[in-house]
């Protein structure tokens, strides 16, 4: 089981901005923001929801 440290989430938010150069490249896990499975799924969630957006709009623009 992962274990956070103080600025976990600076850190995790840090590795998000340097992927923003790659707009359909997301994170996902428990590693990132909470260990319980409906965490996991959250966080899938969120990262699919915003990978197929840049999809998207990569398609339309």
């Amino acid at each position: 089981m992962p274990k956070y440290v103080v600025g976990h989430l600076t850190t995790v938010a840090a590795v998000e901005a340097a992927l923003a150069e790659r707009p359909t490249w997301r994170i996902a896990g428990s590693a990132l923001r909470g260990v319980g499975v409906p965490d996991c799924i959250a966080d899938g969630r969120r990262a699919t929801v915003a990978a197929l957006a840049a999809v998207e709009t990569a398609r339309v623009g």
